[in-house]
């Protein structure tokens, strides 16, 4: 394994198991573990890693990295739906912009359920399209969403329902 794989490696372990709020912090711990790295490396490594930011109740925003928003793996006080910022929804697509790095974990967690009138979701960085079957009703919509995550409803303005 290359040195670069091992301070990936090292840089994901970290980040999984400490609330780590600023870069300096990260550089510090892997000093410890033994990787001497400038900040402009370990940019560069967290942008590869796709390590974004997430709200801790706690801690304030704190690194993660995106396959740890699965159950049993976030932070305390947090949840990939804190990322919400805005929805909209329309006759066929539901458009959802979240924090930077929020939107693949959400778009996951909205396929996990399998939901019949769903055809897909595509998701950036920070923004989700959800594609819908062409006979869906917009109230089995609303309905369906705001059982399985009524946080999302709840973002869509009266003139979108």
């Amino acid at each position: 394994m290359n040195k670069k794989t091992r301070r990936h490696l090292e840089i994901r372990k970290i980040v999984s198991s400490h609330k780590i709020r600023r870069q300096e912090e990260l550089l510090n711990l892997l000093l410890q573990h033994g990787f001497n790295v400038t900040q402009a490396t370990l940019s560069r490594d967290l942008q590869e890693l796709k390590v974004g930011k997430v709200h801790d109740t706690h801690e304030g925003n704190v690194y993660f990295v995106p396959d740890q928003y699965q159950v049993g793996h976030l932070p305390s006080g947090s949840t990939p739906l804190t990322g919400l910022r805005s929805a909209h929804l329309k006759k066929d697509a539901m458009v959802v912009k979240t924090r930077p790095g929020f939107a693949s974990s959400i778009a996951s967690q909205i396929d996990e359920k399998d939901i019949k009138f769903m055809a897909g979701t595509i998701a950036g960085n920070d923004t989700i399209l959800i594609m819908f079957k062409d006979d869906v009703k917009k109230e089995e919509v609303l309905d369906t969403f705001n059982r399985h995550y009524p946080e999302l409803v709840d973002l869509i303005p009266e003139e979108c329902e």
